[in-house]
């Protein structure tokens, strides 16, 4: 059992490299635009303020807030390209190529379903929702536009703090429990075997 967990983690580190390989290409080739340069000036010349004290702390988090969702909104179309490479390198992938990311491949396993069968494109999503933080990306995204300033700001907190609680947590699973099923796995009815 120890083995098969060591080659998890490696397995995930490589994939989660190649990941963030392409997400950081995909930044490299996109500009920072005019408006974006402005925001940030913006929130520097805040920040300044705030260090000075020349700001109240309510001013400052009600500002801080509209200008991060702002420059949030600059950068949607990157959150939704990371959001589409996700999805695809973590669910269709492994979908097509039998529970297999190119990680695991090398790593030599797989997800299947409890069962031991191939999972399912369903299973696949809810694992990766967990794991991947899939719901997270789509609702940081979705909330750029639905939610105003400082709900925003919060909102978006409290989901990455939920996100990294899912993913410390599903981590911890698979490290310490005896059958080595992570939250993600108990969620979809998946796991991971040797091939």
């Amino acid at each position: 059992m120890k083995m098969i967990r060591t080659k998890r983690v490696i397995a995930y580190l490589i994939d989660i490299f190649i990941l963030f390989v392409f997400i950081g290409i995909g930044a490299m080739l996109t500009t920072v635009s005019e408006n974006e340069k402005a925001l940030r000036l913006e929130l520097s010349e805040m920040n300044e303020k705030a260090v000075q004290r020349n700001i109240s702390v309510t001013s400052y988090l009600f500002h801080l807030s509209e200008i991060e969702q702002d420059i949030d909104k600059e950068h949607v179309a990157i959150g939704f390209i990371n959001l589409v490479f996700v999805f695809i390198y973590f669910v269709f992938i492994p979908y097509f190529m039998e529970g297999k990311t190119f990680g695991k491949t090398i790593m030599k396993i797989r997800v299947v379903d409890e069962s031991g069968e191939e999972a399912s494109i369903h299973s696949l999503v809810i694992r990766n929702v967990i794991l991947n933080g899939l719901l997270y990306l789509f609702l940081s995204i979705l909330f750029i536009y639905l939610v105003p300033g400082i709900l925003y700001l919060f909102m978006i907190s409290i989901l990455g703090m939920i996100q990294l609680t899912l993913v410390i947590l599903s981590v911890f699973m698979v490290l310490y429990r005896k059958d080595g099923i992570g939250l993600h796995e108990k969620l979809s009815h998946t796991k991971v075997i040797e091939v």
